[in-house]
Order: structure tokens, then C-alpha cells, then sequence
């Protein structure tokens, strides 16, 4: 069992209230994204067509905790493809639900950045691994779009937040899709960090209900759809979520104990499962941006 943190959690900043530290055990499990590298787009079978509900909905997700075990296994198995991003994504669910199958995933992480085949974008997010960093230049010239705004928001207690920022998230919350769940990650760390106050409020708001949206238009559980939904967990919106959605993701699992299109991939995986825990339980309420 991991020991209770009392960090305030997302839910905690936007309510004012402190969330509840979920009790779990050693075999409940894992959890969580990179939402920071590729995403994979492509689809699994067909579940039927449902709409996320508006209102706070009361979810009570499948204990399937043998086969949310083997998707942890997936995911620490394959550490060596991970980046070390989505590594401390993965350290961050196993503080906040006691996934103890991912207990190794920030040495995992601490042991790539050391490594020599890391390049800048993947160092650009080093802080989530290590809190000491003090990184590249967040406005460095040829950084990918997506990580420029999720480094300006991981730094910006160092680096003030700037107007220019502010206009390049305005961009990724209207992109759609995979740029709107990137928003929503800058959302939070902006918040984790007390950044870009009052103004990060409404932004969260616009990505919550454009995440919501499309994930109610979505028929089939895919990669996207499954990031979508941990977004919304993340933020703090798990009632936007539709009904039956985890029951609809953890029937999607394969016998390997994985997700993906055509295969089973770490990254739907991780996903996949944030989304199921996510929705069972409300966890110990940590920062995703601190490993304490």
C-alpha cells in the first residue's frame, strides 16, 4: 500500500475543496499516458454508440484487478521503449492509486534521461522526472508545437508564462483531437505550478467541454478516445464522462493484457487503464509535476 499524499489535486484548486485519498491494494492497478509523445489514432472494434452526460455522473467501474494487473506487467515490461515523460505519467498514477506494479517507472525514467540517445524535445520535459532540472530554454527555436507549450507550462514558475504562451494554447485548445488533450495537460500543470492565475480557469473550462464533446461523438474506443477521458479525469471533470465508457474500455483489452488498434501498445495501454482507475476511485490527489 502507498502511504496517502495531501497534495491538492486539480479538483482541489478549481473547488476549493480537498479530495478524499482513495484506499487501494497492491493489485489495484496502473495507469497512465503518454500523452506526450505519438498518439495513435487508429481504432479497436465497435463498441456500441454512447454520449458522455453532462452531469456528474456516479461511476462505479469494472474490479477486473487481475487483468488490470497483467496491463500493469504490460506497461513495466516494456519500460525500455517509454519515454521519460510518460515514465513519470506512469510514476504519477502509481502514487496516486498505489499501482505498485509501476513502482519502477521513475527510476525507469531517471535511468533514460541519463542515457545518451535522449534528444532535446524528450529533455524539454525533464523536470516531470527530476524536480532539480532546470532544462533547456522552453522558447528554444524548432521545438515542436505541442512540447513548446507543455515545457512553457512545466517551467513557468522560472519562466514567466508569457502572452505569446497564452496564444499558443489558445491554438492547441481549438486544434481538436490530440491538440486539445495536450491543452488539457498544460492546463494542469499550469495550475500544479499557480501559474497563469485567474486566467487558467476559463481555459480549463473550454477544454473540458471540447474534450466532453468529442469524446461523446465517439462510437469506438480508440487511442484518442481513452486520452480524452483520462484528460477529463485529470481535470477533474470524471462526470463528463459518459455512462458505461469503462465498462466499454476494459472490455476492449486484449489477452495479452494490453490495448491497441490492431495490436497492443504501452501508450493505449497506459491509457486505458488511467481511465479505468480514474473512474473507480479518486485517488491520493498528487501533482502530476512533483514526485513527492
Amino acid at each position: 500500500m502507498v502511504a496517502q499524499h495531501r497534495h491538492h489535486s486539480l479538483t482541489d484548486r478549481y473547488s476549493g475543496r480537498r479530495s478524499v485519498g482513495a484506499r487501494l491494494t497492491a493489485t489495484a492497478v496502473l495507469v497512465a499516458t503518454v500523452l506526450l509523445v505519438g498518439c495513435a489514432g487508429d481504432q479497436l472494434g465497435a463498441p456500441e454508440t454512447r454520449s458522455a452526460s453532462t452531469s456528474e455522473v456516479e461511476h462505479d467501474g469494472p474490479r477486473g484487478d487481475e487483468a488490470l494487473v497483467a496491463a500493469a506487467e504490460f506497461i513495466a515490461d516494456r519500460y525500455e521503449q517509454i519515454d521519460a515523460a510518460s515514465l513519470s505519467i506512469a510514476d504519477y498514477l502509481f502514487r496516486n492509486w498505489g499501482v505498485q506494479e509501476l513502482s519502477g517507472a521513475r527510476a525507469a525514467a531517471l535511468q533514460r534521461l541519463a542515457g545518451s540517445e535522449v534528444d532535446r524535445e524528450e529533455r524539454q520535459l525533464a523536470r516531470l522526472v527530476d524536480p532539480a532540472a532546470s532544462g533547456p530554454d522552453p522558447t528554444a527555436e524548432g521545438t515542436e508545437r505541442t512540447t513548446a507549450v507543455l515545457a512553457a507550462a512545466l517551467y513557468c514558475d522560472s519562466n514567466p508564462w508569457s502572452t505569446s504562451d497564452s496564444d499558443a494554447l489558445a491554438q492547441l485548445v481549438a486544434g481538436g483531437g490530440y491538440d486539445t488533450t495536450h491543452a488539457g495537460l498544460a492546463v494542469g500543470w499550469l495550475a500544479e505550478r499557480e501559474c497563469a492565475a485567474p486566467t487558467i480557469e476559463a481555459v480549463r473550462a473550454q477544454v473540458i467541454e471540447a474534450v466532453a464533446t468529442e469524446l461523446a461523438q465517439a462510437p469506438e474506443v480508440t487511442d484518442l478516445a481513452v486520452e480524452q477521458s483520462a484528460i477529463l479525469i485529470y481535470l477533474g471533470a470524471p462526470g463528463r464522462v459518459g455512462p458505461g465508457w469503462s465498462e466499454q474500455v476494459a472490455a476492449a483489452q486484449r489477452s495479452d493484457g494490453g490495448w491497441g488498434p490492431t495490436a497492443s501498445n504501452w501508450h493505449m495501454t497506459l491509457l486505458a487503464i488511467w481511465t479505468i482507475e480514474g473512474l473507480r476511485a479518486a485517488g491520493a490527489g498528487v501533482d502530476m509535476t512533483s514526485t513527492t
